[in-house]
């Protein structure tokens, strides 16, 4: 339900209610709210405080901010106990202090929560004089005593931070902004499972730490600024994991990252996107992490052939490589020179902020990874031919993407059993090379077209020679640049 209006939502609460409430065999409903005005809340919390139907899932987009809006929130709260999964959006600028009085709410009201997301859009501030005791004392009983969560088992804390704000980079890059969210009492959850929060402060660190032993799932959004926490965390031993994701932070001890990542012999999901690591790193994870199915490195310091003992990896499904992403552009070396053997299972491949300086590491690929059925290539660079190697060498593949790769001196060719194919800001994909994609591909059911260079009437045709062939044809108004100085002439 989306509340505009006192008058939209006075018509949809009513007709709602006589149509929903009443039915006998409506097996699932997704209630939304989206709250402006105290008066559209009010309406909500009438047609739930009569409806006969007890709510499993709320998605609450919030944006009050006065303090009886936030009274009537938990009046809200209370129509809903039986509640078991919860997305609360706040979007608007807050105070920090109001935020943990309206979590401190939710979980005291819905005691049989099994997953609990929370994020906001905007700004957060701090109370400043005398009206912070007030204002808590008149929402929640602080000296109330903290209740237990036995049902949550999923709790997620981010920050949406509002993009179009003026400020917003000088609020983000501020080491002294306030931290997002003071997180629950770890002995009020005690059966708590997957876990992503930010590692800031000591009382985030002391969650993560008292679930360690037992969580299935762990996502770091970011550490503290000066790093404070990182060592600390890397102490923690989680051998339950099996899905981990950590944010990038300065380089620090290698030894500390290996003996974390020892323990992690049960993981499936590794994402070190923005991590710096080493050779001792990359041979840590086959010696140790065998059961790994989908991992994301970060290549930026590591050198030619660190990756030469993949295979070692015998259940790696899904693989993605980053290369430097800020400070311009480096060389990309093989990473898989003198890999001995083949990676059987893997089967999705995904490369970014790469320059390739020549086919060598196209060879290395189609050599080791045998099964290869999905390559995606996004914000590359090649300073030689770098679509011919891949037609030719990894001929087997049935998926190819195609996003912000830029190269020269290229002829049009394509793997022979593609049956998806998707090209986004290639000013080289012509009308030439998509016609050559057609008549080489007889497999292709699926084509996505986003800013590239072929014209429209070029587009236009061969979206109609592949309809002849069964294949469907995704594509946007977007133009490259030559497109556009077309126009303009």
């Amino acid at each position: 339900m989306t509340f505009r209006t006192r008058l939209t939502a006075s018509l949809v609460c009513r007709q709602w209610h006589r149509f929903a409430f009443t039915t006998r065999f409506l097996q699932q409903v997704q209630l939304t709210l989206e709250i402006r005005q105290s008066q559209c809340l009010a309406e909500a919390i009438d047609v739930l405080r009569h409806s006969e139907r007890a709510y499993r899932r709320l998605k609450l987009i919030y944006q009050g901010n006065t303090q009886q809006s936030l009274v009537s929130l938990t009046e809200l709260l209370e129509t809903v106990r039986g509640i078991r999964e919860l997305d609360l959006l706040f979007f608007f600028y807050c105070f920090r202090e109001k935020l943990n009085i309206v979590v401190n709410e939710v979980l005291s009201e819905c005691g049989c929560l099994e997953s609990f997301t929370i994020g906001i859009r905007g700004r957060l501030m701090s109370w400043i004089g005398e009206n912070r005791p007030a204002a808590t004392a008149a929402v929640v009983d602080l000296e109330k005593e903290a209740p237990r969560f036995p049902a949550l088992t999923s709790l997620v804390i981010k920050r949406n931070p509002d993009l179009l704000h003026p400020r917003f980079y000088e609020i983000s890059q501020s080491l002294h902004s306030p931290t997002f969210y003071v997180p629950p009492e770890p002995e009020t959850l005690p059966n708590l499972r997957h876990l992503t929060m930010n590692c800031e402060t000591a009382a985030q660190l002391r969650l993560f730490a008292a679930c360690a032993e037992r969580l299935e799932s762990a996502a770091i959004v970011s550490f503290d600024g000066h790093g404070r926490f990182i060592d600390a965390f890397l102490e923690l031993r989680l051998p339950q994991v099996q899905s981990l994701t950590l944010p990038g932070f300065r380089r620090s001890d290698t030894g500390k990252l290996c003996q974390f990542l020892k323990v992690l012999r049960r993981v499936n999901v590794l994402q070190m996107e923005q991590v710096l690591i080493d050779d001792e790193v990359i041979e840590t994870l086959f010696e140790h992490c065998a059961t790994l199915k989908q991992l994301v490195l970060y290549m930026e310091l590591l050198p030619a052939g660190c990756l030469r003992g993949i295979a070692r990896l015998e259940k790696l499904e899904k693989l993605r490589l980053v290369g430097k992403v800020q400070n311009g552009w480096v060389n990309h070396e093989d990473y898989f020179r003198g890999a001995v053997g083949g990676q059987l299972r893997l089967n999705s491949l995904t490369i970014s902020h790469f320059v390739f300086t020549s086919g060598d590491f196209v060879t290395s690929i189609a050599a080791i990874f045998v099964n290869l059925k999905e390559l995606r290539i996004s914000d590359c660079r090649a300073k030689n031919n770098i679509i011919g190697p891949i037609a030719e060498a990894l001929w087997f593949l049935r998926s190819l993407e195609y996003n912000k790769v830029t190269h020269g001196g290229v002829r049009p060719a394509w793997p022979p059993f593609l049956n998806h194919v998707k090209l986004v800001n290639c000013a080289w994909a012509s009308g030439d090379f998509l016609n050559k994609l057609i008549e080489q591909c007889p497999r292709l059911k699926r084509l996505s077209l986003s800013a590239c260079g072929a014209s429209r009437e070029a587009v236009q045709r061969i979206t109609e020679a592949a309809a002849e062939r069964g294949c469907v044809v995704e594509r946007t108004i977007s133009l490259c640049h030559s497109e556009k100085s077309k126009l303009r002439n």
